[in-house]
């Protein structure tokens, strides 16, 4: 992960490093997470389900 930003560009391919797994995302088939970031649409999908088996997202707010 840079320093100063949350996304890294790999400027030879079109690609950025996911912000979970820290690989290559290439930007013509990626899906953003709620910041906007380019990431891995199966990395997302973990992430939300970790949350949910943790408890840490609560959907009734989200649909509010």
């Amino acid at each position: 992960m840079c320093a100063m930003h949350r996304i890294c560009f790999y400027p030879a391919k079109k690609q950025a490093a996911c912000p979970i797994c820290s690989q290559p995302v290439s930007l013509e088939r990626c899906k953003t997470d709620e910041d906007g970031r380019a990431i891995h649409e199966d990395c997302y999908v973990r992430k939300i389900c970790s949350s949910l088996m943790k408890g840490t997202v609560d959907l009734r707010s989200a649909n509010s």
